[in-house]
C-alpha cells in the first residue's frame, strides 16, 4: 500500500515539475497503534517556478533587421611593384644582299598533231608542228587555218599546205609566210592598224580589206597566179612579184584603191 502511494506521488510530482506548479503530496505518518486512522498531512515536496518566470530565465537570441546585417566585403590584394622586365631594345642588323636567282625560262615545247588520211590510215609524220610562234605545215594536200592575230601578236609559218586561211591582222600584227608554199591563200578577215604580212610562194591570193596606216602585205605568185582584192583603204601598201621572169603575166583582179594606197608589181629576183 504504502509503495503504491509512493509511485502515485513521484507520478504526480514529475507532472508538476513539466507544467510548473507547486504539487503537495500527502504523507502518511506511523502511530503505534496500526488501527488508528492516519489523517493525511500536506506537506511540500518542492517549489517550482511558475512558467512567467521560467520565461524570463530563458535567454533568448537577438535577430537583427536585414537592413543591419553586415556582409562581409573582400579586399582585392594589393599590387606590388614589379621591377620593369622589358627588354632593351636591340638594334637590328641588316642582312647584305644576297644576289637574286633567276629562275630558268622552260623553252617552248613542240606541239605536233598527226591526222588521219583519206584511207584511214594515220601517217607516221607530223602534218603540223607548233614550236612558239613558229608553226611548221607538212600537208601538200591538206588545209590549215591561221587564228587572229591581234595586240602586235606574231607568227612564222614554214613547209608546205595546200590551203591556207588567215582568220585576219589587227594592231600592228605580223604573219611571216616567206618559208612557205601554198597552192592557195586565203584572207577570211581584214588586214588592219599597221600590220605586216609577207607571203611566199602561192597560185591564188583572195584578200579582202587591207586598212592603213602603214599596213604593208608582200606576195610572190607561181605560174599562172592570180591575185584578187576588194579594197585598200588609207596608207597601205600591196607589192606583188612573179617567182620566175619568164613567167606570163599574172591574172590581176583589182579593187578599190585609195589614193594614199599603193598598188604596184615587184621586179622578180634574177636567179
Amino acid at each position: 500500500m504504502k509503495k503504491d502511494l509512493l509511485l502515485v506521488g513521484m507520478l504526480i510530482v514529475v507532472a508538476g515539475v513539466g507544467s510548473g506548479a507547486v504539487v503537495l503530496l500527502p504523507f502518511p505518518h506511523r502511530d503505534a497503534d496500526d488501527k488508528k486512522t492516519i489523517l493525511p498531512q500536506p506537506e511540500p515536496l518542492a517549489v517550482l517556478p511558475k512558467p512567467d518566470l521560467v520565461k524570463q530565465l530563458t535567454p533568448t537570441k537577438k535577430t537583427l533587421p536585414a537592413s543591419d546585417k553586415k556582409t562581409p566585403t573582400i579586399k582585392p590584394p594589393e599590387k606590388k611593384d614589379e621591377p620593369d622586365t622589358k627588354q632593351e631594345d636591340v638594334p637590328v642588323v641588316a642582312k647584305p644582299p644576297q644576289p637574286e636567282i633567276k629562275k630558268k625560262v622552260d623553252e617552248p615545247k613542240a606541239v605536233a598533231r598527226i591526222e588521219p588520211r583519206i584511207d584511214g590510215k594515220k601517217s607516221l609524220v607530223a602534218k603540223v608542228v607548233i614550236l612558239g610562234e613558229t608553226i611548221r605545215l607538212k600537208d601538200p594536200d591538206g588545209e590549215y587555218t591561221v587564228a587572229t592575230l591581234n595586240n602586235g601578236d606574231k607568227a612564222v609559218l614554214v613547209g608546205t599546205i595546200k590551203t591556207l586561211k588567215i582568220a585576219g591582222l589587227n594592231e600592228k600584227s605580223e604573219l611571216d609566210a616567206s618559208l612557205l608554199e601554198a597552192e592557195e591563200i586565203i584572207f577570211t578577215g581584214n588586214i588592219n592598224s599597221g600590220s605586216k604580212v609577207t607571203l611566199g610562194k602561192t597560185q591564188k591570193l583572195t584578200i579582202l580589206d587591207v586598212n592603213g596606216p602603214q599596213t604593208q602585205i608582200t606576195v610572190t605568185l607561181t605560174r599562172d597566179g592570180t591575185l584578187k582584192f576588194r579594197r585598200l583603204n588609207g596608207g597601205v601598201r600591196l607589192q606583188y612579184a612573179k617567182a620566175e621572169r619568164t613567167d606570163p603575166p599574172l591574172r590581176i583582179e583589182r579593187g578599190e584603191v585609195a589614193p594614199q594606197a599603193e598598188f604596184r608589181e615587184l621586179t622578180p629576183p634574177q636567179r
